[in-house]
């Protein structure tokens, strides 16, 4: 029997929003459709606009807790920390300043920094190294290969290049799950204005 592949070894992470229009919860499949985990609120009991910390877990197929990712304490731009199941820090996440376009810093602990860049309207981005020499992982809102079916809103291929190792795999994640947080945070502030 073949083992298993756990969420951090896959090249290719499809995912899919459940219930998009009131939950922030993902499954997260292979490329054949298979569901390989989910990300999960544990702080269900703060609406997304709160100024209060929002806590989500990744995890495994059988359950087990990949990272935790939650907002952090800022009164600048949205920063988030990415953590071990054990609570250790395994990365930062910080949304920098840029025009029409998204970018954010993922720092994990224990490599070199990377950054994300790329089109909010589109979710289609990179994340490199910090100097911009080597991709790490791309994202896009799309069909990346016909196993994975039409991509809707809440539906997007994350692909990591085979080089990229366990930490940058899990901080890339972690960094995903905020900046759905970042999206969701200003599309609330952005209805709290309508």
């Amino acid at each position: 029997m073949e083992a298993q592949q756990n969420i951090a070894e896959r090249d290719l992470l499809v995912m899919q929003q459940i219930r998009p229009s009131i939950s922030d919860e993902f499954t997260i499949e292979d490329a054949d459709g298979n569901i390989v985990g989910n990300i999960i609120s544990t702080d269900s009991t703060q609406p997304r606009s709160s100024k209060s910390p929002c806590k989500f877990d990744v995890v495994d197929a059988d359950g087990s807790v990949v990272i935790h990712v939650s907002a952090m304490q800022n009164f600048g731009r949205d920063a988030y920390s990415v953590n071990h199941p054990d609570g250790a820090l395994l990365a930062g996440v910080k949304e920098r300043y840029a025009c029409f376009v998204r970018e954010m810093s993922i720092e994990p602990v224990d490599e070199a920094p990377m950054t994300l860049h790329g089109s909010f309207l589109d979710r289609q981005f990179k994340v490199k190294s910090a100097d911009g020499d080597a991709l790490v992982a791309s994202s896009a809102r799309g069909r990346p290969s016909l196993a994975i079916g039409p991509a809707g809103s809440g539906r997007y291929a994350l692909a990591f290049e085979t080089s990229a190792s366990e930490i940058q795999r899990l901080a890339v994640l972690g960094g995903m799950v905020a900046l759905d947080l970042m999206d969701q945070k200003a599309a609330a502030s952005a209805n709290s204005w309508a």
